[in-house]
């Protein structure tokens, strides 16, 4: 649903998770290690 609204809109969405499958669904994958920000994967 998220998805949907997003690509409609053409907005920018931040999603915080755990759940590597939800993660797997955007188009860039973020983590912090030691207080770092750094990008995993860009598409």
């Amino acid at each position: 649903m998220l998805e949907n609204i997003w690509k409609k809109t053409d907005t920018k969405l931040v999603i915080i998770t755990h759940d590597r499958r939800v993660a797997e669904m955007t188009d860039r994958q973020f983590v912090i290690v030691d207080g770092v920000l750094s990008e995993v994967t860009a598409r």
